[in-house]
Parts: C-alpha cells; sequence; structure tokens
C-alpha cells in the first residue's frame, strides 16, 4: 500500500489536537470495495490509515452498498465482515 493511496497523512499535525480533544478517529468501510472487501482487506487499510495519520482508529463505519442494487443480504453480509473487522481492531461499530 503506498502512503498517498489514502492520504490520511495530512491527518498527522493534527494528532496533538485531536487527542487532546479526545478526538475520534473513524474508518468508513464498504464490503463491496476492492481494497476492503474481507476482513484481511479491512485490517490492511486500518493498519496503513493509523501508521500514515500516528493515530489509532477508535471506530468503523459500515457503509457497504452497491448504490440502488442493494440487498438486505447485501447489508447483512457487510454487517458480519466489519464486525469480524471491528473484532479484530478492538473498536465498535458507529
Amino acid at each position: 500500500v503506498s502512503q498517498s493511496r489514502y492520504g490520511a497523512k495530512v491527518l498527522a499535525p493534527f494528532k496533538t489536537t485531536i487527542d487532546k480533544n479526545n478526538g475520534m478517529f473513524y474508518m468508513v468501510v464498504n464490503v463491496f470495495r476492492e481494497r476492503t472487501d474481507s476482513v484481511e482487506g479491512i485490517l490492511e487499510v486500518a493498519h496503513e490509515l493509523e501508521k500514515q495519520s500516528g493515530m489509532k482508529i477508535t471506530g468503523l463505519i459500515n457503509n457497504s452498498n452497491i448504490l440502488s442494487e442493494t440487498t438486505f443480504d447485501d447489508i447483512i453480509h457487510g454487517q458480519q465482515i466489519v464486525q469480524q473487522a471491528a473484532e479484530k481492531l478492538n473498536c465498535p461499530i458507529v
């Protein structure tokens, strides 16, 4: 994963202010995207975001969808994968 791929590096200068103000660092996940289509992929991206930003992800947001083609089963599938990743990252789904 290249450092410029996610752009989280721009957050690093704000780390002290965010930490001091109990700021939250959420990762929005769509399991229908190439890099976050598995628990392992989500973890890889999460670790890269944390490395670039110098901050710990405090929650995941499940935004798994395929636009107007999204079915109830797609939502359940996305929730299951994001839940597993959240458990491994030791953070909640928010």
